[in-house]
This record gives C-alpha cells, structure tokens and sequence, in this order.
C-alpha cells in the first residue's frame, strides 16, 4: 500500500505478487473513516456537535463488541448524522472481506 514499496517489488520482482493482508487494510479504512468523522464535525452546526464528538471508539467498533450505552449512542448519532450512518455499514463489508 506504500507506493514506492510496490514500484520498486515490480521492477526488481515484476513476476511477484503483491499482497495486502487484512489488519492494514483495515487500519487505512478506519483512518479513512476517522476523517469523515472530523470532517462531519466541522461541517456541522455547533448544536450537533454533541452527537459526534468523543464517539470515535463508538462508529469503529463492531456493533457486537458495544455495551447497552454504546449501542444507544451509536444509535442516537447514526439517526442525527447521514454520512456517519456509512461507517458501520463500510466496516462490516469490509471484515466480510
């Protein structure tokens, strides 16, 4: 995923196969994901302010892996925020992956 690691693997190595494996994929999809997340934060009124921040661990965690309190405010934010609500839906068919 390093540009310069795969020119470099296709000139020296041009049969090779470069592949990805899952945890790096998912650390760049969640780091993604993050940026949306702030970006939301910026764009919205300071009153919906409230439903986003310190929620993080809240949209990139598995809906499962969420107490009653988590799922309620998972909830709460995918209901107050449209472009939030496709981060859990990108992250499992991400894992399906």
């Amino acid at each position: 995923m390093w540009k310069p690691f795969g020119k470099a693997t296709l000139k020296h190595a041009p049969k090779a196969q470069i592949v990805y494996d899952k945890f790096h994929i998912m650390r760049h999809l969640a780091d993604a994901l993050d940026q949306v997340r702030r970006s939301e934060y910026k764009r919205v009124s300071e009153k919906e302010h409230r439903f986003i921040k310190g929620q993080r661990y809240t949209l990139l965690s598995h809906k499962a892996n969420l107490d009653i309190e988590g799922r309620k405010a998972l909830k709460l934010l995918l209901q107050a925020n449209r472009w939030l609500h496709k981060i859990p839906v990108t992250l499992a068919a991400a894992e399906a992956f």
